[in-house]
């Protein structure tokens, strides 16, 4: 099926307006996080947020092993490293 020059520009019109209406409505969290993400080298980080002592938002970000290329979902469980030690000094 050919499409006529005047079809051809409005399919085009459309799809770039369907793409600049899905940047217009990014999630200004989303947005934060990726770019820090990528500011700071981190290749993947499970998010969490809470209000008011309930679950508002989880959701995870990037890669849970870059080698296996297995992403991170918001039940992803990560190593704490020495992070634990450092906490454990504080109390």
């Amino acid at each position: 099926m050919k499409l006529s020059g005047f079809t051809s520009v409005c399919l085009s019109i459309t799809a770039f307006l369907c793409v600049l209406s899905a940047d217009a409505q990014k999630d200004p969290i989303d947005t934060y996080v990726r770019s820090e993400m990528q500011y700071q080298h981190i290749p993947g980080l499970a998010l969490g947020l809470y209000a008011q002592g309930k679950v508002v938002r989880t959701e995870g970000f990037g890669m849970a092993d870059v080698e296996l290329k297995s992403s991170v979902g918001p039940e992803t469980l990560f190593n704490s490293g020495s992070l634990a030690s450092n906490l454990l000094q504080q109390l």
